[in-house]
């Protein structure tokens, strides 16, 4: 990630403002990331329902060493309250830290989830979703209350800032196949479908049905 000075706090025109998270986020983070999830997080997390999840996200997201740290957040803040979250991971770092979440998982949630976990993250172990040269937007999340603000478009460019920061030549991230209106809201901000991936697995046991995977290369670049 970009050092916490360079994550210093920047303006945004709705009344909120950037800084690097901290564990101390947890709480919201956790609601956050499973608002952007849904019931899909249930499955994945091994996890029977909502409060446990979150409960279990939080407790992630206190740690390092994996893809759902604080370590790898910026947070919208607006005034006392945490308004949005973006988690993001250079593509070249994504492998490591989606493994660094087994033993995390194993540590919070007992060996036979931590064995299910890497079971049902298998495709994600084997693969990461985005190319090396690329940073990943995991987790972009707005709080109900700061919705349609344009905080949502103002994180995904900050999540520009942070890869040319970094030196990479395209964001990229993933949209729910069952939400046009979000893939046509970042096809105009300049994201293209690349793939889609689908799972017949994660459709039979969780009702997921996949998404499209897009890119959006920096400064004129070519993907």
């Amino acid at each position: 990630m970009p050092t916490a000075d360079s994550l210093t706090r920047s303006p945004i025109n709705n009344g909120s403002s950037y800084r690097p998270s901290n564990a101390g986020d947890a709480g919201d983070a956790a609601r956050l990331i499973y608002a952007a999830w849904g019931s899909f997080a249930h499955y994945m997390f091994c996890q029977p329902d909502g409060q446990r999840t979150e409960a279990l996200l939080a407790a992630l997201y206190a740690e390092r060493g994996h893809r759902f740290s604080h370590m790898y957040a910026t947070v919208a803040q607006g005034g006392k309250e945490v308004a949005g979250l973006l988690l993001t991971i250079p593509g070249h770092r994504l492998l490591r830290l989606t493994w660094g979440v087994v033993p995390a998982m194993t540590r919070h949630a007992g060996l036979a989830n931590g064995l299910r976990f890497a079971s049902r993250w298998l495709p994600f172990l084997l693969r990461p979703e985005a190319a090396r040269d690329e940073l990943c937007i995991d987790t972009l999340s707005v709080a109900p209350a700061w919705r349609h603000r344009g905080l949502g478009t103002g994180l995904l460019a900050e999540a520009e800032r942070q890869a040319r920061e970094f030196g990479l030549r395209a964001c990229s991230l993933s949209v729910d196949l069952t939400n046009p209106d979000a893939q046509r809201l970042y096809e105009r901000l300049g994201y293209h479908v690349a793939a889609t991936f689908t799972l017949a697995r994660y459709a039979r046991a969780a009702g997921y049905h996949g998404f499209h995977y897009m890119v959006k290369p920096l400064e004129g670049r070519q993907v």
